[in-house]
């Protein structure tokens, strides 16, 4: 079960992480309803973050052809984050979003909505491959494309990561959504969820998503709890908690504090922390700490991914207290 993961990466050309998930513009709409435009969505923010943190990345998604599409093709071939395009419906998710108490509220345009990912043989050789693999805002209430990934990751170990990244407009069905987070759970070695997604999927919230999460035997389940910090609920009735990093006045925006999160946890995990047993407690303090830090770094400024720091790649990460994972 606490197997290094680090290990399993068989070939120089493997990719190191790969992400499945989104690649959407996120329309930002301020007080006065004027409205910027971002790149962004949870698999592009998770991908950027971690080359920020100088990990090699690879991003399986849906691209569309039109002028947004190319955009978001060249903010990421900037970045570093290879890209394995699957079929999409034609033209570009977009997310609109506003603010209510700091929060932000979402309005998904149809595209963004049509979220089936046909997998190519490319796509499924780079899961096959990959030391560690993250979904985030995937389609899981497709049970049958769910099904698929399990069988491609059920060979070599438990090497995926699953952020549910719930939303309400996304999940009509939050039963059949529940079913394919179990599912995955069951193959993966850390599932991250907010104390939202819990109380949307699970009728009885937090109490009953952990111990839920937990009996499919994915060995550690992190909630994160907004200002409150993140927990690591690490399996017979044992928990870490970390409290968040105080911004005060520096708030900016919070989109992107849970990519953030992900992203540093996937970092940290890539690079073999948190598999020894007896290391356990004291790893997932370090690790949930350097997340803490990453995501005050992300909601100081606006949009959703690490800003550009003279701090590159590797140096952000150690600057964190993280290792080098390359």
């Amino acid at each position: 079960m606490y197997q290094d993961i680090s290990a399993l990466d068989d070939s120089n050309s493997a990719p190191r992480i790969v992400v499945l998930g989104d690649a959407i513009i996120d329309r930002i709409m301020g007080e006065d309803g004027a409205t910027r435009d971002y790149p962004g969505g949870a698999g592009l923010n998770v991908a950027v973050d971690l080359t920020r943190l100088g990990i090699s990345v690879t991003q399986i998604r849906p691209c569309a052809d039109d002028q947004q599409g190319k955009m978001l093709a060249n903010y990421l071939a900037s970045h570093g984050v290879n890209v394995i395009p699957l079929q999409s419906s034609g033209t570009t998710g977009i997310a609109t979003s506003w603010r209510e108490q700091g929060e932000p509220k979402y309005n998904f345009s149809d595209a963004a909505k049509c979220r089936r990912y046909h997998l190519t043989a490319q796509a499924e050789d780079a899961l096959e491959r990959a030391a560690l693999i993250a979904i985030t805002a995937y389609p899981i209430e497709d049970i049958e494309g769910v099904s698929t990934l399990c069988h491609l990751m059920s060979s070599r170990g438990r090497r995926l990561v699953v952020d549910p990244n719930v939303r309400t407009d996304l999940t009509p069905d939050s039963q059949v959504y529940r079913q394919g987070l179990l599912r995955l759970a069951e193959v993966a070695v850390a599932v991250k969820l907010s104390e939202e997604d819990c109380d949307l999927l699970f009728e009885g919230g937090v109490d009953q998503a952990i111990p839920a999460l937990l009996s499919t035997g994915t060995p550690f389940v992190v909630l994160t709890r907004g200002r409150h910090g993140a927990t690591v609920f690490l399996g017979q009735g044992e928990s870490v908690s970390v409290p968040a990093v105080e911004v005060n006045d520096d708030l900016v925006d919070t989109m992107g504090a849970g990519d953030a999160v992900l992203a540093s946890l996937l970092a940290d995990l890539a690079s073999g922390s948190a598999y020894a047993p007896e290391e356990a407690r004291r790893e997932w303090t370090r690790m949930l700490e350097r997340a803490m830090r990453l995501a005050s770094i992300v909601i100081r400024a606006e949009g959703g991914t690490v800003p550009n720091v003279q701090l590159g790649g590797e140096g952000m990460h150690r600057a964190l207290g993280g290792q080098s994972a390359n």
